[in-house]
């Protein structure tokens, strides 16, 4: 999301692209854990624009925002599974690994 932001689109479409992973930045950073996602988890309100000069254009935008989908997709199914198996979300600290 962040490489989208900063190379893709436009400021407009970045605040979109803000707004639809809000209900999930609220769930990890802010600890509002209501388990409730946005109305419009599989998709945003409006298209992307790209930022002018992109040279990419729109079929690679589209492409990052289904790879979005997608990860949306798989972080609601693990909640899901821990839910269901009364497993509390909790942060974790990085392992070695990845703190290298």
């Amino acid at each position: 999301m962040w490489l989208i932001r900063k190379y893709a689109i436009d400021a407009s479409s970045g605040t979109l692209l803000l707004e639809w992973a809000k209900p999930y930045e609220d769930f990890v950073y802010r600890g509002m854990r209501d388990g409730i996602f946005h109305a419009t988890k599989n998709g945003l309100s409006a298209p992307l624009k790209p930022k002018a000069g992109f040279e990419h254009g729109q079929d690679l935008i589209d492409k990052m925002v289904r790879l979005i989908k997608e990860e949306f997709h798989h972080f609601e199914q693990v909640i899901e599974i821990m839910d269901a198996r009364d497993m509390p979300y909790r942060p974790l600290n990085a392992g070695r690994y990845a703190k290298g």
